[in-house]
């Protein structure tokens, strides 16, 4: 149960960091974007940055959580500009995320999920 909600803390607070980023691009580029946008903006910035960091230092754990705080801190900026009219948004965000975290949790992971492949997100 505890690697569950480690996990499932880890799952959502990665998708918020995604959402962060695209906030930061839409910034970059002025223009308004929905939520869903922002997600997909926000991936394709990410990796971007992560093509040229690769090239000046390894991802590290260090590496990745400040890369995570940092779409974090945006997206709680973009959260707090309109907060009744994005917290509609976010619920359906979440609802949404939740039932595809669900149908990841209905298939079988390899058994070193927790040992190779988690530690790298």
């Amino acid at each position: 149960m505890e690697k569950l909600l480690i996990l499932l803390l880890f799952y959502f607070s990665i998708t918020f960091s995604i959402i962060g980023y695209g906030n930061i691009f839409s910034l970059i580029l002025n223009r308004k974007y929905s939520i869903g946008e922002k997600g997909l903006n926000g991936i394709l910035l990410l990796i971007i940055i992560s093509y040229l960091t690769n090239f000046f230092s390894p991802h590290s754990l260090s590496h990745n959580l400040f890369i995570i705080s940092i779409g974090l801190l945006n997206f709680f900026y973009y959260l707090f500009q309109d907060f009744r009219d994005n917290l509609k948004k976010l619920k359906i965000v979440f609802i949404v995320f939740l039932i595809l975290f669900i149908g990841l949790l209905m298939y079988k992971n390899h058994d070193d999920f927790y040992y190779y492949h988690f530690s790298y997100t």
